[in-house]
């Protein structure tokens, strides 16, 4: 908390001496009351040694400011006229006397008073006045301030001036050039003018978070000022505009919502081999009706049927790789690592699209593919649908009612539902995720949110072109199963990280790489693939009127 003392004191000014002594004080005084472990005792003792040798400082300073004033009266005195030579003045010289020598020489007064030193406290007495607690910071300073020059004679170097004090400035310093021999063309400094902005100053010793705030500060400045008050660089910008290294990232996300609602094998054998599972429509003639009447009878009628069951047919599914590949030049990724670091980013993300369309894929290719026309908005529509293909899958397969069953939905169909019910709400609130969700465990489905899509489903946005927005798609590709209809299989990831062989070195670059081994197994009895028409017109069924046709809008 203390202050950097210099190693050489005699490079600070009067002023700035002066300050850091207070400055040390005060901090001196505050860590005093606070301390308690040994260290803070050893950095108080450090204190204590500067404050010491600022004081010695300012002592020999003050020495020599009246050593040289005792110096400068001896010699006035002597040019004044001082018996001896030794400027003091006749004992018993009476005050009549005085005032007439004074009288007599009023240009040789005038020399002696500008060459006199101001009359002002010395450093010990200005440090003994000051306040030992640290004074409150002032507010921001602007405007503009007149400076004295050094060697004014009745003001300090860098007091501040007004017009009058100018002016008499000029007059003092007029009148002793004019007993001294001067070179023609010199510049003779009597003040300074000074325009400032406190609030406009960068400092070395504030944070970048300080400084980037000053930088913010006069840009908003600069956007609500008037055009003839911007802070506008005269003559145009000389230096080169300064480059911004970070890279937009427009998106970085490598989920994987296909794979993460998949039961997982951990496929280190490369894949695996199953036998695939009887159907309930598969059994028919295992079972049989004998009346009493049959078996009386007996013969062929009496017999009972029985279903010869064959082994299923084997099915293997063998993991496949999905790589991803990056290759950099050296002085680039050395001198640009921002550029690497949003290549590596994005290069997920694409990475995770590939292999969520190869998983849809392969669901799409196991799944029995129906249809569902629209009747009304997308918020009855979704939800009608879903109960009625989930009921028939029940009474397929002989489930209980509500039986769960797992389903999966592109990401933008809950912002459809919302949209379809803005469109037609009587000040009802539109649904959360949540209650969508909520909605959807209540038809007996638990749902998860793909982002992608199959290949040349059409499920992903297309990008938008000048003109009118793009509109949802007309119709969405879901999927209905039982849980653990399909199976992920994990081979595993193979990172590569930094690559580098000869041929790379002779070309100066380097290659990232990874590669994820997948593939997806069907387990299951039955896989639904619905290509459903929905349109977010906002019909709920009870406004039409006439039995109007349903008009999607474009």
């Amino acid at each position: 908390m203390f202050p950097e003392i210099p190693q050489d004191l005699s490079v600070l000014t009067d002023e700035d001496l002066s300050s850091l002594l207070d400055e040390l004080v005060a901090n001196f005084n505050e860590a005093a009351a606070a301390a308690q472990s040994e260290e803070d005792v050893a950095a108080l003792a450090s204190a204590a040694e500067s404050i010491e040798a600022i004081r010695a400082e300012s002592a020999r300073r003050e020495a020599a400011a009246e050593e040289r004033a005792a110096t400068l009266a001896e010699l006035v005195a002597r040019v004044n006229g001082g018996e001896g030579g030794d400027g003091e003045q006749q004992e018993g010289e009476g005050e009549e006397e005085q005032e007439e020598e004074q009288e007599e020489q009023p240009q040789q007064q005038a020399i002696a008073a500008a060459a006199r030193p101001p009359a002002r406290p010395g450093i010990r007495q200005m440090a003994q006045l000051r306040p030992r607690e640290r004074a409150p910071q002032p507010p921001p300073a602007t405007g503009v301030r007149i400076l004295a020059a050094p060697d004014l004679g009745r003001y300090h170097t860098g007091q501040e001036l007004s017009l009058r004090d100018v002016a008499q400035a000029f007059i003092d310093r007029t009148e002793r050039l004019g007993r001294s021999s001067g070179v023609e063309g010199d510049v003779v400094p009597i003040a300074t003018v000074e325009a400032h902005d406190d609030r406009r100053f960068l400092r070395e010793q504030a944070s970048p978070g300080d400084n980037m705030a000053i930088v913010a500060s006069a840009l908003d400045a600069w956007r609500h000022r008037h055009e003839d008050q911007a802070l506008v660089a005269a003559g145009g910008l000389c230096a080169p505009p300064a480059p911004y290294y970070d890279l937009f990232e427009e998106t970085d996300n490598d989920d994987r919502p296909v794979r993460d609602a998949l039961p997982s094998f951990n496929a280190d054998r490369g894949g695996i081999t199953l036998i695939a599972p009887p159907t309930l429509a598969g059994l028919a003639g295992s079972v049989s009706l004998i009346t009493a009447d049959a078996d009386a009878a007996g013969g062929v009628g009496a017999e009972k049927a029985c279903l010869h069951v064959v082994c299923g047919a084997p099915r293997t599914y063998n993991v496949s790789a999905i790589a991803r590949c990056l290759e950099f030049g050296n002085f680039g990724a050395r001198t640009f690592p921002e550029q690497v670091e949003g290549w590596l980013g994005l290069a997920a993300a694409a990475h995770a699209r590939r292999a969520e369309t190869i998983l849809l894929d392969a669901i799409a290719a196991n799944s029995t593919g129906v249809t569902a026309a629209q009747v009304l908005g997308a918020s009855r529509e979704v939800f009608a649908v879903a109960g009625q293909v989930a009921a028939a899958y029940r009474s397929r397969h002989r489930l209980r009612a509500g039986a769960p069953l797992d389903a999966l939905y592109p990401s933008w169909v809950a912002d459809l539902i919302r949209a379809d019910q803005a469109r037609g709400r009587d000040d009802a609130e539109v649904m959360s995720n949540a209650e969508i969700e909520a909605e959807f465990r209540n038809l007996g489905i638990n749902v998860a949110w793909y982002l992608d899509g199959k290949t040349g489903g059409g499920q992903v946005f297309g990008a938008q072109a000048a003109g009118a927005a793009l509109t949802f798609p007309p119709s969405m590709i879901w999927y209905i199963y039982a849980p653990g209809t399909f199976l992920f299989l994990d081979g595993g990831t193979l990172d590569f990280g930094t690559v580098r062989d000869s041929t790379l070195n002779t070309r100066n670059d380097y290659r990232v790489m990874v590669e994820t081994f997948e593939a997806l197994a069907y387990l299951g009895l039955e896989s639904l693939e619905v290509t459903q028409a929905v349109c977010a017109n906002g019909e709920m069924g009870a406004r039409r009127a006439g039995g109007a046709a349903l008009v999607c809008p474009v």
